[in-house]
């Protein structure tokens, strides 16, 4: 066939050919840049993919460059179908004081398509490290001075189990706050014998440390009966009249 004409020509037009979408990383937690982040919190995040289906067997998470599953005792999960998951990563020792933990999620599809993204977020500096003196009496009223890391300004609440310890230098009614970073101050309430939990509260966001702490008898009780038999025996009247407290 022979054409003169070039406005004779009939060209076809050519659509491209388009596959399904690479899968996507989405709604990761904490949010990129983000700081002041609980030492405790989990790392979480979406994956979607509208094509054949997410590979689960491909997905690769790094925590500071180091692979999830190869961190201390971590707890990973996931949630969902090959559409979509939901991931949740926590770190058995939380995160350090100050850190910078940078996420990278690598998920494939089963058409071989693949995404990655990256995040990172600052941890939070308050830590509670323990406490001086160790112990209190059961009847409470001991100055204590607990160390940490703790942010200048912001107040912290103190419980000694289910009570509230108010600050021994501003006042009964005053949550304690630290003036130097490194400590806090309060006075221990009333407790039971043993090993109590004293933790310490954040104000600001409600993150919180607890320090194993130790409650014992008072211990003028037992050196004052024990003097008690070098004397004459007691009396409920008179000079040897003696009362428990």
């Amino acid at each position: 066939m022979t054409v003169t004409n070039p406005a004779e020509i009939q060209v076809s037009p050519i659509f491209p050919v388009c596959g399904p979408p690479p899968p996507v990383v989405y709604n990761e937690d904490p949010a990129d840049g983000a700081t002041g982040i609980a030492q405790s919190a989990q790392v979480s995040f979406d994956v979607m993919d509208m094509g054949g289906g997410i590979e689960i067997n491909a997905t690769t998470i790094t925590l500071g460059g180091v692979l999830a599953w190869e961190l201390d005792a971590p707890t990973i999960g996931f949630v969902g179908t090959r559409t979509g998951y939901h991931y949740e990563i926590r770190r058995a020792s939380g995160w350090l004081p100050n850190e910078l933990v940078t996420v990278v999620a690598h998920v494939e599809d089963l058409t071989g398509d693949a995404a990655s993204e990256g995040w990172s977020f600052t941890a939070s500096s308050f830590t509670a490290s323990s406490a001086f003196p160790p112990l209190t009496d059961e009847s409470g009223g001991t100055l204590i001075t607990i160390s940490g890391v703790f942010p200048v300004g912001e107040t912290f609440s103190v419980r000694l189990g289910p009570l509230l310890c108010y600050s021994g230098r501003q006042g009964y009614g005053r949550h304690p706050e630290s003036f130097d970073g490194l400590t806090i101050v309060c006075v221990t309430t009333p407790a039971a014998v043993g090993v109590q939990a004293l933790t310490v509260t954040r104000d600001s966001n409600q993150e919180s440390a607890t320090i194993a702490f130790t409650v014992v008898e008072r211990h003028h009780q037992s050196k004052r009966l024990s003097t008690r038999a070098c004397f004459p025996p007691w009396a409920g009247v008179g000079p040897r009249r003696i009362e428990e407290d």
